[in-house]
């Protein structure tokens, strides 16, 4: 079972990391202006020392077995999946768009399937394809295709599917409220407001991955 008291323990290292890094950003705007050589050494070791800290509480959060993701969190997991899956890999998302499904995309894409990682994606929710542009159109061609090239790729059009999920050999899941297959999430654009959790318990992964497999049989 996944318990609250995990998902606390990784808020407040979360919360720690965060207080930290602002801390580390106030010290280095105080060390642009700071006037004498004394206030700039004791800078320039707090700066360390935090950068220290982070260095080791960022470790920390990648060994939690359950943690929270920021919207911004997303899209590097999801290249993490596709450039360090050996076995298996699986992406639920109720909708694909060329904006994330691009040459890049692809190109990293089926060099994974090249490793011979078996991938399974569904997607689909109602009927789409008035509202798809001719740019979203071609991604989910290019799918199709690679799908026909490799036996190791399932894709099928669930058509009601809501999940949103990416699940990573039984390394890590995470069920989230993004799409994985049509929104980047990127620092660069206006904020939405999207989370997910992650999980890296591999009884876990292996009850979910089971029970989306049954969907492409």
């Amino acid at each position: 079972m996944i318990t609250q008291d995990r998902l606390k323990e990784a808020e407040e290292l979360q919360h720690k990391f965060d207080s930290a890094q602002v801390e580390l950003d106030t010290s280095q705007e105080q060390l642009e202006e700071a006037e004498n050589d004394r206030e700039k050494a004791e800078l320039q070791q707090k700066i360390s020392d935090l950068q220290q800290e982070l260095e080791s509480m960022k470790k920390q959060v990648e060994e939690l077995t359950v943690r929270n993701l920021k919207v911004y969190d997303h899209q590097p997991m999801l290249q993490k999946a596709i450039d360090n899956s050996q076995e298996r890999l699986m992406i639920i998302s109720p909708w694909i768009r060329a904006n994330v499904v691009d040459k890049k995309f692809l190109q990293a894409f089926e060099k994974m399937l090249k490793r011979g990682v078996k991938v399974f994606i569904g997607y689909g929710l109602g009927n789409e394809d008035k509202n798809m542009s001719e740019a979203d159109s071609k991604a989910e061609k290019d799918l199709e295709k690679l799908a026909r090239k490799y036996k190791n790729f399932w894709l099928k059009r669930l058509g009601n599917t809501h999940a949103k999920i990416l699940i990573c050999d039984t390394k890590f899941m995470i069920t989230t409220s993004l799409n994985w297959l049509s929104f980047k999430g990127d620092p660069d654009r206006k904020f939405r407001d999207e989370r997910g959790t992650l999980v890296s318990i591999p009884k876990n992964i292996d009850e979910q991955f089971a029970d989306y497999r049954k969907e492409f049989d």
